[in-house]
């Protein structure tokens, strides 16, 4: 009699048909697949960006369920995913946005959702839309999965570029004039290690601008005005200067309304020398590096730009004049 052998359930061809398609997928994207070898407790894999300059650390982790019985469930242009209870805790306090992948092997499509993001709204079950090309798995969804952990990295810039990118970024309204410069320069504390980024500071830069012209009268921002925060946050992100919890700020806003309640973000060691370039372009004035290295902010509920006001528009001049040259 023949002894018995190890069985081989047809599960497990199935469930690595998923994968192997999410992995082909990834790489049609020119992204990296990263496989989970070992402890697989709700985690298959992650996806990391690859920019113009290699690797970017920017990721997102991934689930993947395979089986075509998930897009039989499709109603309404929609499939209701019912997650374990040890999973929903799981991905909802996961570090960063969990993809959860659905793909059918037998018709070869995928969809993709945030799970991580509709679990931290309270939801017990996850929704999928399936009506709409943005949520299909293919080498376009890897890249807009990959967006759900914020802006993607634009590639390295010089010190030089970033210097003309903090200048000349800036409102085009003359009643809500500011710029990215004075955002950074007035948000750094915590010993240059951190950024304050909100919308009340940059309501007191513009404010005090104002006030400072010939215009007059009261701030009167505008949607743009309001984009142009965005604009800074996606500079930051994309020029790899700062660590900004892009899933918070959104459920600030949710919570807010339009305004950017309040976010604290770490500078990375590119943003660190940015600020510290900027305190060379000031070494001949000893309270902007202190400012620039202060341990607090210098303001509480009410931003107050008063301790360091003149040291930053003399900062804005020299720039100015690095950038547009000896006649601005």
């Amino acid at each position: 009699m023949t002894p018995p052998l190890p069985g081989v359930p047809a599960s497990s061809f199935t469930e690595r048909e998923g994968v192997l398609q999410v992995a082909k997928t990834v790489n049609e994207a020119r992204c990296l697949w990263r496989e989970v070898m070992a402890h697989d407790v709700g985690i298959d894999g992650y996806i990391e960006y690859v920019g113009r300059d290699g690797a970017t650390g920017h990721q997102v982790a991934v689930q993947v369920k395979t089986g075509d019985s998930y897009l039989r469930r499709s109603r309404k242009g929609k499939i209701t995913f019912t997650p374990s209870e040890r999973h929903r805790s799981y991905w909802e306090r996961f570090y960063i946005p969990v993809i959860l992948i659905l793909v059918g092997p037998k018709e070869g499509v995928a969809y993709w959702v945030d799970a991580r993001d509709q679990l931290r709204d309270g939801r017990s079950q996850i929704e999928i839309q399936t009506s709409t090309a943005y949520s299909t798995f293919n080498a376009k969804g890897v890249i807009r999965a990959l967006e759900c952990a914020g802006t993607l990295p634009w590639g390295a810039l010089s010190i030089d570029g970033l210097v003309e990118n903090l200048v000349c970024g800036e409102t085009v309204n003359p009643r809500y004039e500011v710029t990215f410069l004075e955002l950074f320069a007035h948000g750094m504390f915590n010993y240059g290690q951190s950024l304050y980024i909100s919308t009340d500071l940059i309501d007191a830069v513009a404010k005090q601008n104002l006030r400072e012209s010939t215009i007059g009268g009261d701030t009167a921002p505008d949607d743009a005005d309001y984009d142009f925060l965005w604009n800074y946050l996606d500079w930051l992100s994309g020029s790899d200067l700062a660590r900004i919890d892009h899933d918070a700020v959104l459920r600030d806003v949710m919570t807010c309304g339009q305004s950017i309640c309040l976010t604290i973000a770490p500078l990375t060691e590119r943003g660190r020398q940015l600020a510290d370039y900027l305190s060379m372009v000031m070494v001949d004035r000893p309270a902007y590096r202190e400012i620039a290295n202060s341990k607090n902010l210098g303001w509480g509920s009410d931003v107050n730009l008063d301790s360091r006001r003149v040291e930053v528009l003399e900062l804005k001049e020299r720039l100015s004049r690095e950038v547009f040259g000896a006649d601005f």
